[in-house]
């Protein structure tokens, strides 16, 4: 079938552009850059740092939180424990991070970065900020606030939607 032949769907509220087929769904377009992103990344962080992708997100987040639980990490990258606890130990092994148990609940973890850990997280940072300003050189400088708008804008609505079936998820009573 031809392209101009194709079905085209319509959100309800019509805001998303025509969907002809699954590359033109906002869904597929943000899982395309993610994976092209994550393919860049993960041989930048490995070449230049030895970290694995997830071990550099666990430190650049563990920095950003500071002191950050084990389950702040968890909830600010969704990803699962089993992926979390492989990193941290082997950022603990590498003398990079430190862990204590948290004062208010001994079951959780506390995250923080050593001396050399911080020296390792921010020259990462500063190659991601390098990383950032070639994926955004073809916008201007005012399009990159809108960009980053429209982005917290979309992770808020995909995050009540995340609350809303995690909601739903509990009250099923067929369960």
């Amino acid at each position: 079938m031809a392209n101009s032949a194709r079905r085209v769907f319509h959100g309800s509220l019509d805001r998303h552009p025509p969907v002809r087929t699954i590359l033109d769904a906002l869904n597929f377009r943000l899982t395309r850059i993610v994976a092209i992103n994550q393919r860049l990344g993960t041989r930048t962080t490995r070449q230049n740092f030895d970290l694995s992708l997830t071990e550099w997100r666990v430190l650049g987040v563990a920095s950003a939180l500071e002191r950050a639980s084990f389950q702040a990490i968890r909830d600010t990258l969704f990803m699962d424990k089993a992926q979390i606890s492989r990193a941290l130990k082997v950022l603990s092994s590498r003398g990079l991070i430190t862990t204590s148990p948290c004062p208010e609940d001994g079951r959780q973890l506390l995250v923080s970065l050593t001396a050399s850990g911080r020296v390792l997280h921010d020259k990462a940072l500063a190659v991601s900020l390098q990383r950032n300003e070639a994926d955004l050189s073809d916008l201007t400088p005012a399009e990159v606030e809108i960009f980053f708008d429209l982005l917290d804008r979309i992770a808020r609505s995909v995050e009540r939607q995340l609350a809303d079936d995690a909601e739903q998820d509990i009250e099923d009573p067929s369960e």
